[in-house]
C-alpha cells in the first residue's frame, strides 16, 4: 500500500506530475519546479545568438552536482534565439530533444528541450502538452532515433537557460548550456525581415506570466 504524505499545498503544486520515465539530474531546475521558477518566468527576455549562449562559462561538474534545485545566474533568464533546427529525437524521459544551430555558424550547436507534460509541475501540464503537439504538427513526430533534417529549418525559439551535465548528448554545446525548457518555438521564413517580425510579435502587450495561445507559452 502506497503512503501519500501531503507536506503542503505549495509543495504539491510545485512538484512534477509523477511519470514512469522522468529524469533525475537537476530535475527541479529543468522542469520549472524549483523555488526561482516564478522569477525566471517573469524575467525580461534576452535576445541572443546560439554562439553567445554556447560561449558562456559553465560550472564544474562538482558544482553542478551540488546544485540540484539551485539556479546559476545564467539560468535566471529567458532567452530568445533565431536558429536553425538541424535535427531532433525523443528522449527516454519523453522530452523532445531538439538540436539548434547558429545561422551565422552552423557548426555552433546547442540543445533545446520540450519536456513531457507528465514530468512538469501540474500547473504547466497543458502548456507543455500543447507545445509538444505543436512541434509534432510543424516539424514531425520525434522517435528514439535521432532524425537529422536534410534542410535545416529556421526558427525563433524562446526558452529558459540551463546548464546540463556533459555525457555525449547529440548536438550538445561545449559548455552544456541548453534552452530547457523551451517555452515557444515557431518557424520563420528566411525572407522575412527580422525587425518587422519582432515588431509584429511584440506590438500587443500580453498578460503577465504564461498564457496558452497556439500550443506554446506567450510572454508578456
Amino acid at each position: 500500500m502506497r503512503k501519500i504524505i501531503v507536506i503542503s499545498l505549495l509543495a504539491w503544486v510545485l512538484s512534477p506530475t509523477p511519470g514512469l520515465g522522468c529524469g533525475a539530474e537537476r530535475w527541479p531546475v529543468k522542469t520549472l519546479a524549483d523555488p526561482k521558477a516564478a522569477v525566471v518566468l517573469n524575467s525580461q527576455v534576452q535576445r541572443v545568438m546560439v554562439a553567445a549562449l554556447t560561449a558562456k562559462q559553465s560550472p564544474d561538474r562538482a558544482t553542478l552536482e551540488a546544485s540540484t534545485s539551485v539556479r546559476f545566474p545564467e539560468e535566471l533568464s529567458r532567452y530568445e534565439v533565431t536558429a536553425l533546427v538541424v535535427g531532433y529525437k525523443k528522449e527516454a524521459d519523453e522530452d523532445f530533444h531538439i538540436v539548434i544551430a547558429d545561422p551565422a555558424n552552423p557548426k555552433k550547436t546547442m540543445i533545446a528541450e520540450i519536456p513531457s507534460s507528465d514530468c512538469v509541475p501540474q500547473q504547466f501540464n497543458q502548456q507543455f502538452a500543447l507545445l509538444q503537439a505543436g512541434f509534432v504538427r510543424d516539424f514531425g513526430k520525434p522517435t528514439a532515433k535521432y532524425k537529422r533534417l536534410k534542410t535545416p529549418l529556421r526558427v525563433v525559439v524562446t526558452g529558459v537557460g540551463f546548464f546540463d551535465f556533459l555525457h555525449g548528448q547529440t548536438g550538445v554545446a561545449p559548455n552544456g548550456f541548453e534552452l530547457h525548457p523551451v517555452l515557444s518555438i515557431e518557424k520563420v521564413s528566411p525572407n522575412v525581415d527580422q525587425a518587422q517580425m519582432m515588431a509584429k510579435r511584440y506590438r500587443k502587450r500580453l498578460p503577465p506570466f504564461f498564457k496558452v495561445t497556439t500550443g506554446a507559452f506567450a510572454e508578456e
